[in-house]
């Protein structure tokens, strides 16, 4: 890769930003798949998108407009949001998009979410569902928070040198080169039966498949050689893109490990500048060092690549940059 092309929707603008090395942290694999990496995508059945929302009740009565698209769901139809120190939230399990294209279709899997959710809480707010559920009958109840960006879970996996599988982390594979931790149990998710034919062949409510947990205090080491492309040689990724197969992608798609799979990522890619070399080479050649960045604690941080390579022991050459 020379360079990546990229929207400031600020401005309005195309940038191309060249470089020598990238990372392909969209999710969504876009950078990968746009320049030849190797794929692997489920043809459907895949985890879909959701889009949450909140409800909170105000002191006097709040009007909810009917609009004619609308459908007229019954209680039957969809979950009452849950209630949590007085908010309703639809919560994660408000999702759709299981057999949708997970790119090409994801604007569409995005209406259907909010479709889904204006048709449920109109028939909240003006057709008497659940109004048991509420003191006054949802009557000062008011729509105050609707997520348009969606959460995506699965889109496609870009492949590095190892694939790790949930058998790997059920079964505590050791790698030589362990990284971060994931701690998420495997985590799957598939449409609800209950609620699966509200609106027919578009499911919207989630249900979760829990298989074996993990210890969250021990967690699971994830190899290095998931973070970086097995045929594209400047390409490093993290995310949920990286070379997972679907079961471990259960477990590794959570925030926070994908956050360190940044950190992981990042540093390496750092090494890769100070020692003039490519992602596979950092496994190859330099992987001690790494393992010695990666120790490092979360808040370090440095100027430029010639001072962090001066934070480790015995660190050979330390280049001038």
């Amino acid at each position: 890769i020379a360079a990546v092309k990229a929207v400031d929707i600020e401005a309005g603008k195309i940038k191309r930003i060249s470089g020598k090395l990238f990372s392909d942290c969209t999710g969504h694999g876009f950078i990968g798949l746009w320049s030849g990496a190797d794929t692997v995508m489920e043809p459907k059945g895949r985890m879909g998108m959701s889009n949450m929302w909140m409800w909170e009740n105000q002191p006097q009565p709040v009007a909810f407009a009917e609009q004619p698209w609308m459908l007229p769901f019954q209680e039957k139809d969809f979950p009452y949001p849950r209630v949590r120190d007085g908010f309703g939230h639809a919560e994660w399990f408000w999702e759709s998009g299981y057999d949708a294209h997970p790119i090409r279709d994801l604007e569409t899997t995005r209406d259907l979410n909010l479709f889904a959710a204006y048709s449920s809480w109109n028939s909240i707010k003006n057709h008497g569902a659940y109004a048991e559920r509420d003191k006054n009958k949802h009557n000062n109840a008011e729509l105050t928070w609707l997520a348009y960006i969606g959460g995506p879970r699965e889109t496609l996996q870009l492949l590095g040198d190892v694939v790790m599988s949930g058998k790997d982390i059920i079964g505590k594979t050791e790698f030589n080169d362990a990284t971060l931790l994931t701690t998420w149990p495997i985590d799957l998710h598939y449409p609800l039966e209950k609620y699966k034919n509200t609106i027919p062949g578009k499911p919207f409510i989630a249900r979760a498949e829990q298989g074996k947990g993990l210890n969250k205090y021990v967690g699971y080491p994830i190899p290095y050689r998931l973070l970086y492309s097995r045929n594209v040689p400047n390409l490093f990724m993290a995310g949920r893109n990286i070379s997972v197969n679907r079961d471990a992608l259960g477990s590794i798609r959570v925030m926070k490990t994908i956050g360190m799979m940044g950190v992981t990522a990042g540093r390496a890619a750092a090494l890769a500048t100070a020692r003039d070399c490519m992602p596979r080479d950092i496994y190859t050649k330099h992987l001690d060092e790494a393992k010695s960045l990666w120790k490092l604690p979360g808040s370090a941080r440095y100027e430029n690549v010639g001072e962090m390579m001066k934070s480790l022991p015995n660190s050979p050459g330390t280049p001038s940059l």
